[in-house]
């Protein structure tokens, strides 16, 4: 089963701001989320329940995984001195 992917307006501008060929590289990312929501290497955000990040270069992808809806939700998408912050 595929999952869709949505990312939220956060993720969308993040994103954005990024170089092309960064933008391909994590695009490609989290397209493969859609065939497999947790991937090798995918760790759980502490303190956090039911967030997940993976890596991608030096950015770190940020989501939640919805299995009722098969949807994966990518909230943050940044480099990973700057990322995590917000968590």
């Amino acid at each position: 089963m595929k999952y869709r992917i949505v990312l939220d307006v956060e993720g969308k501008k993040e994103l954005k701001k990024l170089p092309k060929h960064i933008i391909r590289q994590i695009g490609n990312k989290i397209d493969s989320l859609a065939d497999n929501p947790f991937p090798p290497k995918v760790e759980p955000i502490k303190g956090q329940e039911n967030l997940w990040r993976i890596r991608s270069g030096d950015y770190r992808i940020i989501y939640t995984v919805k299995h009722n809806d098969l949807l994966v939700l990518v909230f943050d998408i940044g480099n990973r001195k700057d990322v995590y912050r917000s968590y």
